[in-house]
C-alpha cells in the first residue's frame, strides 16, 4: 500500500483533504498535466487556498511555483479568458464546434489549445486531435 504513494510530494496524509485535478497532478509531481490544467484554463482563484498554499510550498518543479505564483498575481488576458469561457460552454465537443465556425487558423488552434500545448501530447484519433 506505501509503495502506492512512492510518486507523492507529501505523505498524502498531510495533504489538504480537498484536492483538484491540479493539486493531485502537482502532488504527484506530473509537470506536464499540471502545466496542462493551468494552461487549458483551470482557475487558481476557484482552488481552495490551503490546496494552493500547500502545493506552492511542496511542488518539486520550479516551473510549477513560478507558474502558480503568476497565476495568482497576473490577471489573465482578455484571449485567455474568452478562449476558456468558449471551452467550458463548449466542453463536450469542443472540436466540432471550433470546425463549424468560420474563423481565422490560429483563432481555431488557440480554441483547441494547440498553441500552447506541447504538439507531441496530440494524437490524430477517429479524425479528431486529443491528449495522448
Amino acid at each position: 500500500s506505501d509503495t502506492y504513494y512512492t510518486d507523492w510530494i507529501a505523505d498524502p496524509k498531510i495533504m489538504p483533504r480537498h484536492r483538484s485535478s491540479l493539486c493531485d497532478a502537482v502532488c504527484r509531481n506530473f509537470v506536464t498535466i499540471a502545466h496542462f490544467l493551468l494552461e487549458a484554463g483551470n482557475d487558481i482563484a476557484e482552488e481552495d487556498p490551503e490546496s494552493v498554499k500547500f502545493i506552492i510550498k511542496h511542488t518539486k518543479s520550479e516551473s510549477i511555483r513560478r507558474q502558480l505564483l503568476d497565476h495568482m498575481q497576473t490577471p489573465r488576458s482578455l484571449g485567455v479568458l474568452c478562449r476558456n469561457y468558449l471551452r467550458r460552454m463548449q466542453r463536450h465537443d469542443i472540436q466540432e464546434f471550433v470546425e463549424k465556425q468560420e474563423l481565422p487558423h490560429s483563432l481555431k488552434q488557440s480554441l483547441l489549445l494547440q498553441d500552447s500545448i506541447e504538439p507531441s501530447l496530440f494524437v490524430k484519433r477517429d479524425n479528431k486531435y486529443v491528449t495522448c
